[in-house]
């Protein structure tokens, strides 16, 4: 194995009718403006002031802007597992091999066993970074403390893997 290779991924979100959602919400919103702001009618039967109008499309698009800038990125090389969950952290969380008792693979159920998506804590030692799906890279740390990390490419994963095994890890 070439002493530089890794195995790399990078999620977003991509599940349509969240999208759909914020769609709707930015154009009804911003369509609101327009027509309170620039053509000074009224939007609703029961409209809310014009500075209460633009402070609610300015949360929704920070939020649309937020929803886009989420990516989980996974790194995983001879010498441990790096991810991190942009824009909420910038710098890695390294789980070295030598701290690692056990890992594979797996199949999982992110409600049942982390309470859904994204950064998850489950008790004092159990953690998640997962954007969507039902594929993880599961970890067993000599401590205890047990991290999944989500994965759309399980099969690339487990192939880097397998071929990272046959290999000394320092």
């Amino acid at each position: 194995m070439k002493k530089n290779v890794s195995f790399h991924e990078i999620q977003s979100l991509k599940q349509w009718w969240i999208w759909l959602i914020l769609a709707f919400a930015n154009f009804t919103l911003l369509y609101g403006c327009y027509k309170q702001l620039i053509l000074d009618q009224h939007y609703g039967n029961n409209p809310i002031g014009n500075t209460e109008l633009i402070i609610v499309t300015l949360v929704v698009l920070l939020i649309t802007i937020g929803v886009a800038m989420l990516k989980l990125e996974t790194m995983i090389d001879k010498t441990g597992v790096y991810v991190r969950f942009l824009p909420f952290q910038k710098n890695y969380k390294f789980f070295d091999w030598k701290r690692v008792e056990s890992y594979k693979v797996r199949k999982y159920s992110p409600i049942i066993e982390f309470g859904g998506w994204g950064y998850r804590i489950a008790g004092r030692r159990k953690r998640a970074y997962n954007m969507y799906g039902k594929m993880g890279l599961y970890l067993v740390l000599f401590d205890g403390s047990k991290v999944l990390v989500g994965t759309q490419i399980p099969e690339g994963m487990d192939a880097y893997l397998t071929e990272l095994s046959k290999y000394k890890v320092d």
